[in-house]
């Protein structure tokens, strides 16, 4: 997939010549493995493609894939169908349920699943498993690797989980392993994909958001020469939410512009990420109002996954435009409702940071 090589454009052209080349043979199976390839190519150079039709399309597929025997493409097909669901729709108990299901096929076809664990994992540290859970399960999916790069893949979510239940120095130690093994195999994108993204995560979950600002700017840089939109909208957001930490507000702005501007429709993820960034940025200006309603837009996004961690940063951002807007009672209850998120994750860092936050609103 394009998340391993990097190589969009080409990644893309190989796709639309695999389509030609199966219409000229005839072949309904080998035409819906290249289409199938070509449309998730498109997610990562057209803001508009559509992703729920690839979805579609994998799943129409399925069927004709386990008529042939086609272990392979029943792999790849529950691939399309989990990272669709986890990584543009924010639905993570989709994303988990569709990775074991590629799991089972590519290991039944010889392939190596370590892109799928990738998946599994990201599921359990983004979406609804508890963290001592998902700590567990990370356990288990490191004794069930068969090459390094998969061992890297899981090291950097379950470092994330670690960061999640305040163990920063185990989730380093992790991080920095699966960076060793991706510099090590020449996994340029790897390296920025998974374990940047993550790296700069546990920076801001440890409160050092000039360390996280680095790595997520390193990101961007390499999605940017990989043309890889869908990335770098997300991660753009992430180092503008770095730099306001920091009180960098006309820099975050800057992100915040890239993130709109590269944020595919249908990516759920990025829609709400940007437009909380942009909110505070607003409200920094004294634009309440809009501010308001661009955060609340995004709160209402957010609440579309089951990502809860991040629905719950959300409503945090919206507490902050509500706190600028002198009104601590409405940013105590926005607070209160992250913190119910929080304790649902079992993500003791979360928790502590907006039981904090609600202190600080209750003496203003």
């Amino acid at each position: 997939m394009v998340e391993r090589a990097g190589d969009v454009d080409g990644a893309l052209e190989t796709a639309r010549a695999a389509v030609t080349e199966a219409e000229r043979r005839g072949s309904r199976r080998l035409e819906l493995r290249a289409r199938i390839e070509e449309a998730h190519m498109q997610l990562f150079t057209d803001r508009h493609a559509d992703a729920i039709a690839l979805v579609e399309l994998a799943r129409a597929a399925i069927p004709v894939f386990a008529e042939a025997g086609d272990e392979r493409g029943l792999g790849r097909a529950w691939r399309q169908v989990s990272y669709v669901s986890g990584a543009m729709q924010g639905r993570c108990a989709e994303m988990l349920t569709a990775a074991e299901e590629a799991v089972a096929h590519y290991r039944r076809a010889g392939w190596s699943p370590s892109g799928c664990l990738a998946e599994i994992s990201a599921a359990l540290f983004y979406g609804p498993t508890p963290v001592p859970q998902g700590i567990e399960r990370c356990e288990q999916l490191l004794d069930e690797v068969t090459d390094r790069v998969g061992r890297a893949n899981v090291l950097v979510f379950g470092g994330g989980l670690r960061a999640l239940a305040g163990r920063f120095d185990e989730a380093f130690a992790s991080l920095e392993e699966a960076a060793s093994i991706y510099r090590e195999l020449e996994e340029r994108y790897a390296l920025a994909d998974n374990s940047g993204r993550i790296l700069g995560r546990i920076h801001m979950l440890a409160g050092e958001p000039d360390a996280a600002e680095r790595v997520f700017t390193e990101c961007c840089e390499l999605f940017e020469q990989v043309h890889d939109d869908a990335a770098l909208s997300s991660v753009a957001s992430d180092a503008g939410q770095a730099l306001y930490a920091q009180g960098k507000y006309a820099e975050a702005t800057r992100w915040s512009r890239v993130a709109e501007e590269r944020s595919p429709a249908g990516d759920i993820n990025a829609q709400f990420s940007w437009r909380a960034l942009s909110a505070k940025l607003l409200a920094q200006e004294g634009r309440i109002g809009d501010a308001d309603a661009l955060a609340s837009a995004a709160v209402g996004i957010a609440a579309q996954t089951d990502a809860l961690t991040s629905h719950g940063d959300v409503l945090l951002d919206h507490a902050d435009v509500l706190r600028l807007a002198g009104r601590p009672s409405d940013a105590a209850a926005r607070i209160g409702d992250a913190l119910a998120l929080f304790i649902r994750k079992e993500s003791a860092v979360s928790v502590d940071r907006a039981e904090s936050l609600l202190a600080e609103v209750a003496v203003v």
